[in-house]
């Protein structure tokens, strides 16, 4: 039996058996119809791993329900479900709820599979993390100690390198990547920093970059998650834009980020052409142009071959050749002299230097073969799909019911060899000449049924393939 515990809570009894029906062969399921039940659950010692629930029912809303057992269940993943499209209104309900992830209704199968999928993966994720936690944080460490680290000068305090030490080790930081996002962009950001003599707050300052971005790429869906925005197609760039923007709001209003701070800018231009706000020029703060550089060198070289759903969810393992990344990275580098004008002069000259005969091994793709384990891989996914096609399949495939005063019928679309007398004809029916038929309400007699045949096998009957037909039940 499945170990991994799934809490669903929706109000509607035929959307709780639906989500049921899509996970219970893959996780262990327990359902509720609202948010009083779900708390009933909780109090009895049920702790689910992870928790999808419907934001309007009646009684308690999702919202504050996610927000209750955030206080008392912590570790436990949420995801909240609302048709909510105002985007105040949505951000505080997911701050509210505390929610690892939302959905907009109506859902597509695929996001809501791959939405659980990745809360599973994330759980199991935070549960190792805490583990190397444990082994890198001396929590014994005086509170003389920490100051004194916090103003240590070296381009890394103490206490943030041990931080960063930390978190290459997470595999969230890693990204969707070969290597660790976070590890990489830290590494050419401080050649930067160096070569341009700046002051160390800088690199502290695209360390603090680099952590709200890996948070906020946990929020993106992954379509959009770890994309350069302007390679994505105008739809998904404005998807991609508002979603930068609430964040920016949700990340202003809990004070974690400041006025003016450099990560509200990492997708400006030094040209002005840049998104939110277009800022050019010295307005945009350099850190944002480090950050924003190395990204996209990066992105370019290093990116996982996950586009399709087969290597996402199929593929156990992802090989990395290096000579097929020393191509990616001449690709790179033609497509940052190709938008040179995106970057502030100095620090793009950092970067044309560095590459300059392709010397420096900070910008040359890491010389090895290896595979790297797919953090995505769902064994199940295939089965889930196949299950839900065929259930979709069956439902189509299902006659409407109808009442009327004459009587209850199924509507069902037959080829003229499957009618049968008694049925009621639901369309009007004309031969190719446009000679009528048959109209919609005529009740199939036998006389009619031989005729709707004989002119069918002479195929002269107009534009039917199929015949609209009302089925007494």
């Amino acid at each position: 039996m499945p170990q991994d515990k799934l809490l669903l809570i929706d109000d509607d009894l035929m959307i709780v058996k639906l989500y049921e029906k899509y996970f219970a062969k893959h996780f262990t399921v327990v359902t509720a119809n609202s948010a009083e039940e779900a708390t009933s659950l909780i109090n009895k010692g049920y702790i689910p791993d992870v928790v999808l629930s419907d934001n309007l029912m009646p009684g308690e809303t999702g919202s504050d329900f996610l927000h209750k057992l955030s206080q008392t269940h912590p570790d436990t993943i949420r995801i909240l479900m609302t048709a909510e499209t105002d985007t105040q209104k949505l951000i505080h309900l997911v701050q509210h709820a505390k929610a690892f992830m939302f959905l907009t209704k109506p859902i597509r199968e695929l996001d809501l599979i791959q939405a659980i999928n990745i809360a599973f993966k994330h759980f199991k994720c935070q549960s190792k993390n805490k583990e190397i936690l444990s082994k890198n944080v001396n929590p014994h460490k005086s509170e003389t100690n920490l100051h004194h680290e916090q103003h240590n000068e070296g381009p890394l305090n103490e206490s943030s390198n041990m931080m960063f030490k930390t978190f290459i080790k997470f595999s969230t930081f890693r990204g969707n990547y070969y290597y660790s996002h976070f590890e990489k962009i830290l590494k050419m950001s401080k050649h930067f920093v160096d070569d341009l003599k700046l002051n160390n707050s800088v690199l502290q300052n695209v360390f603090s970059i680099e952590i709200m971005y890996s948070m906020m790429m946990q929020s993106f869906p992954f379509r959009l998650a770890y994309k350069d925005p302007y390679e994505l197609d105008e739809q998904d760039r404005n998807s991609y834009i508002k979603r930068f923007n609430d964040f920016l709001q949700i990340s202003f209003k809990n004070s974690l980020l400041k006025e003016n701070d450099p990560f509200a800018q990492i997708w400006e231009h030094f040209d002005g052409t840049g998104l939110p706000n277009q800022i050019k020029g010295m307005d945009i703060r350099i850190e944002a142009q480090i950050f924003q550089l190395c990204n996209l060198y990066f992105h370019k070289i290093y990116e996982l071959p996950n586009s399709d759903l087969i290597n996402r969810f199929q593929v156990t393992q992802y090989p990395y050749k290096y000579e097929a990344s020393f191509d990616k990275m001449k690709n790179a580098q033609k497509y940052l002299f190709d938008k040179q004008k995106w970057f502030n002069p100095e620090v793009f000259n950092i970067f044309r230097y560095a590459i300059k005969e392709n010397r420096n091994e900070l910008f040359l793709p890491i010389r090895e073969n290896k595979s790297v384990e797919n953090l995505m891989y769902f064994p199940e996914f295939e089965m889930i799909m196949k299950e839900l096609n065929q259930f979709k399949e069956s439902q189509e495939s299902a006659a409407e019911i109808v009442t009327e005063n004459d009587g209850t019928f199924a509507l069902k679309s037959l080829p003229p060899n499957h009618l049968a007398v008694g049925m009621v004809i639901n369309q009007n029916l004309y031969t190719k000449s446009g000679v009528p038929v048959a109209k919609s309400g005529t009740k199939i007699t036998t006389t009619l049924l031989e005729n709707i045949l004989t002119m069918n096998e002479k195929k002269q009957l107009k534009d039917v393939e199929t015949i609209d037909v009302k089925i007494p039940v």
